[in-house]
């Protein structure tokens, strides 16, 4: 089931889509919490602006950039980025880097939505934990990136593209692929078992921070990120999920 979250004139509202007709069926509240219930309103492919299928309750947490997480072995915690719900931009909406900044570097990511508190989770209930996917485009400050603590490489505002929507029947696939486009640079996406990948990504960091409804947890999926200048339309594509755009803007 694809759920997004759509612009409405009292507020913004999740919505079912239907893949055969292209058109959105809103749903009553939040599906985290009241499940899918619809209000029998429903907006056409051509009426509905889509924004961030979710936002975060208290954070959305990633790999600093430079950094990998590889299924099955045993690691240490990578450094980890943490950003705010106010890093959260929608489909087809602007990333920037802080003012001053010259260099961005953008990397495409596979994010699960989480739907149940949870702290010390191990892998093999992490599912129990997870509502969805959905695609993330994540920016950060190249200047900056070069110091792993630094909350300025990772945690600004409009620094993370989410979208399109939500996908609550992902299942577990051997290998997903897709396509990471920064402007004329098209590098192919050939990632095997992401669920798995992405399940002690979640184990490993909830040992360190709870998570809570909402919270977003993103695992890179492609070989390495890429510089974008000012301006550089970028886009992700994953099978199962859809398309994610945004535009890179300097600050």
């Amino acid at each position: 089931m694809k759920i997004a979250r759509l612009s409405h004139p009292d507020g913004p509202h999740f919505a079912v889509l239907n893949e055969e007709t292209g058109n959105y069926h809103l749903i009553q509240g939040d599906p985290l919490y009241a499940g899918v219930q619809p209000s029998g309103e429903v907006y056409s492919a051509g009426d509905a602006r889509l924004v961030a299928p979710m936002l975060p309750r208290s954070k959305a947490l990633g790999l600093m950039v430079g950094h990998d997480w590889v299924v099955g072995e045993e690691q240490d915690l990578p450094a980890l980025a943490m950003k705010p719900n106010t890093a959260v931009a929608g489909p087809g909406a602007a990333l920037a880097v802080p003012r001053g900044s010259k260099r961005a570097i953008v990397r495409p990511a596979l994010v699960a939505v989480i739907a149940r508190p949870g702290r010390d989770v191990p892998v093999s209930r992490v599912k129990e934990l997870v509502f969805g996917y959905t695609l993330g485009l994540e920016i950060f400050d190249g200047d900056a990136a070069a110091h792993p603590g630094s909350v300025q490489a990772a945690g600004f505002d409009a620094s993370l593209g989410l979208g399109p929507v939500m996908e609550t029947k992902f299942g577990e696939p051997e290998a997903i692929s897709g396509t990471f486009v920064v402007g004329d640079r098209v590098t192919e996406i050939d990632l095997e078992n992401p669920i798995a990948q992405i399940s002690e990504l979640i184990s490993g960091a909830s040992a360190l921070t709870s998570f809570l409804p909402g919270d977003l947890v993103m695992l890179p999926i492609a070989a390495e990120a890429s510089v974008a200048t000012n301006g550089t339309h970028v886009s992700v594509k994953l099978e199962g999920i859809g398309t994610l755009t945004a535009d890179v803007m300097l600050g």
